[in-house]
Formats: C-alpha cells, sequence, structure tokens
C-alpha cells in the first residue's frame, strides 16, 4: 500500500486566506444583526472595539518581528 505525502499549501492557487476570511465575515453578518436585535447597538461596539484592538496588536507584533504590515494586515 503506497503512503501518499502531501506537502504545503494543500489549497493551491492565489492567496485563499482573503477568500476565506471574506466567507467568515459573510457568515457572521446574520449572528451580528441578530445580537444586535435582542441585545442592543451596544453589539456593534464590542465588534468594532474587538476588531480594532485585533488590528492593533497583530500590527504591533508584526512591527516587533520586522515583517511588512500591508501583506498581513490585508487578509
Amino acid at each position: 500500500m503506497p503512503i501518499f505525502r502531501l506537502s504545503p499549501p494543500f489549497l493551491a492557487g492565489a492567496n485563499r486566506v482573503t477568500l476565506q476570511m471574506l466567507q467568515v465575515i459573510i457568515a457572521l453578518i446574520p449572528a451580528v444583526i441578530a445580537m444586535t436585535y435582542f441585545f442592543g447597538p451596544g453589539v456593534l461596539i464590542n465588534v468594532a472595539l474587538a476588531v480594532l484592538v485585533a488590528l492593533i496588536t497583530e500590527a504591533v507584533m508584526l512591527k516587533l518581528r520586522d515583517r511588512p504590515l500591508k501583506p498581513f494586515l490585508s487578509d
């Protein structure tokens, strides 16, 4: 029985991370709308704050590692 070994990346083609993250954002839209309906507009503030903190944290870590910001923050 032959053993097949796959080498990364398993998904060939262009930048698939951007497409997958776009799909995640689209999938989250109904949940955010429902949460806003049931719990009020404060949910939107929490989501915006979470996104902002995540982007700032990633930017700081990239700067500390001397990596370029644009390719990593744009996905």
